[in-house]
């Protein structure tokens, strides 16, 4: 390949990466833009529905949420890494997740949701005891369901949860359970907010 053939094809490949990262950093602001506005949506409608239909939304990631409070919702922690089984691995961090979902009523009908993905890292095994148990459902209909709510707590004693917002489970829940809103934020330019 002649000299100049191999600088025009070095300069399109440097142009492509350029406009690869460009739209990467378009796409990344764009996601952060609608997670910010689905922290701040307000949802109209009747508070048990959107905790059903926030059940759903992480019942499909795998999880089993139980109501533990009555605007609450949580899944049981699992251990999503280490624990190696080879002895050569060494000792590794136990981390272990939960998904909250937290409805805050402003009225009847006028809700916010809070979408949180909670960890706790440990380098202890967890003591049999603190295992949890098979998922525990529990019937918001159900009078009394204030009394004898099930106990989430981390499967570690000297665990620290750190719950942080999910945006993409947020984004995905706005997107489904108000699709007509999730669709106006789509059109708006990220900024725009500001201005």
């Amino acid at each position: 390949m002649p000299h100049r053939d191999r600088s025009a094809l070095g300069v399109v490949l440097v142009l492509l990466g350029w406009g690869a990262t460009f739209l990467a950093s378009c796409a990344s602001e764009t996601a952060a833009y609608h997670q910010s506005r689905a922290e701040d949506h307000i949802y109209i409608g009747p508070r048990r529905s959107f905790l059903e239909r926030a059940a759903r939304l992480v019942a499909e990631r795998g999880r089993s949420p139980q109501l533990i409070a009555p605007n609450v919702l949580q899944t049981q922690w699992v251990l999503v890494s280490g624990a190696a089984s080879d002895p050569r691995a060494g000792a590794q961090p136990l981390v272990f997740e939960s998904y909250r979902v937290s409805i805050t009523s402003l009225d009847d009908l006028h809700h916010r949701i809070a979408i949180e993905r909670g960890t706790v890292t440990s380098f202890g095994a967890p003591a049999r005891s603190e295992m949890p148990g098979a998922p525990v459902r529990i019937d918001p209909s159900q009078p009394g369901v204030q009394s004898g709510l099930p106990s989430i707590d981390p499967p570690v004693a000297n665990g620290v949860p750190v719950w942080v917002r999910d945006g993409d489970l947020e984004w995905e829940f706005l997107r489904r359970t108000d699709p007509d809103g999730a669709a106006a934020i789509e059109q708006e330019k990220p900024g725009a907010a500001g201005r």
